[in-house]
């Protein structure tokens, strides 16, 4: 198969429809090292009363490259993708890089957002030098060995150990996911988690927003959830008993809150 040279367009966003058609549209955005498989659950749970939108960030499922220096021009490529399909409002939940893009969603185009779920996620992931160390160290590392090196030491952080423990094909499953992104795709994107800072600009978001932590969460804890409940005027906050990925680590609760929130901000 030919390969495009390296002076070629990159790839336009692709979208992937499920659910009911017709119904509000809901989209959501998965996490670093993950593909839109992680909503299968939430699919499963929503599906029946929503139009659901699934996409992948570069490298992730099967998406090729984008042209992406920020998680702003992620989320550009998104509300373009969503024009070319006719999509006008819609709901979002977007679980740790996928809530940051969220985030880019309500300050960009604030009037398109019906409401909001920020799930497991921060208005900075790499607040200071240890921190930018440590994400410089992981993209260092896929470059020059690739994903599935940093696989194991990633993924024990989404599930608590308890809940790895007593689902290992869960487990086996993520690792699975974490290896097939591809490193290029890995870089640009954790090159641009590590540089998003919104910390100044949350003030400004007005949509109807639903912030959810992970009690256990080792990567987002609860206290940057809280920063952010108390930055969005008008806000909810809740804490699940939960990882880093809380529509797979509380799943019942999760799907309950996102259905109740739902609700309620879009009466």
């Amino acid at each position: 198969m030919t390969q495009p040279s390296p002076s070629s367009p990159p790839a336009p966003l692709a979208l992937h429809h499920t659910g009911k058609a017709g119904a509000p549209v809901l989209v959501l955005g998965n996490s670093l090292g993950t593909d839109r498989r992680l909503w299968n659950a939430t699919v499963a749970a929503l599906g029946a009363d929503f139009h659901i939108v699934r996409f992948d960030p570069p490298g992730h499922g099967g998406q090729a490259a984008l042209a992406l220096t920020s998680l702003g021009d992620l989320a550009a490529a998104l509300l373009a993708a969503l024009d070319a399909a006719g999509i006008d409002t819609f709901r979002y939940v977007g679980v740790s890089m996928g809530a940051a893009i969220g985030i880019e969603l309500a300050l960009a185009a604030p009037h398109r957002l019906a409401a909001l779920v920020l799930s497991n996620t921060a208005a900075q992931f790499a607040p200071d030098a240890a921190a930018r160390q440590f994400w410089q160290g992981r993209i260092d590392q896929a470059r020059a060995t690739g994903t599935a090196a940093l696989a194991e030491a990633t993924v024990v952080r989404w599930l608590t150990p308890a809940h790895a423990a007593a689902n290992p094909t869960l487990h086996l499953w993520l690792i699975d996911m974490f290896a097939s992104t591809t490193a290029s795709g890995y870089v640009a994107c954790a090159g641009a988690v590590m540089q998003f800072d919104r910390t100044a600009a949350l003030a400004d978001i007005r949509v109807p927003t639903l912030v959810i932590a992970g009690t256990d969460d080792l990567a987002t804890p609860p206290a940057r959830g809280q920063a952010l409940h108390r930055a969005i005027a008008g806000s909810r906050y809740l804490e699940l008993p939960a990882a880093h990925l809380a529509p797979l680590g509380a799943p019942d609760a999760f799907h309950g809150a996102v259905r109740a929130f739902f609700s309620h901000s879009t009466t």
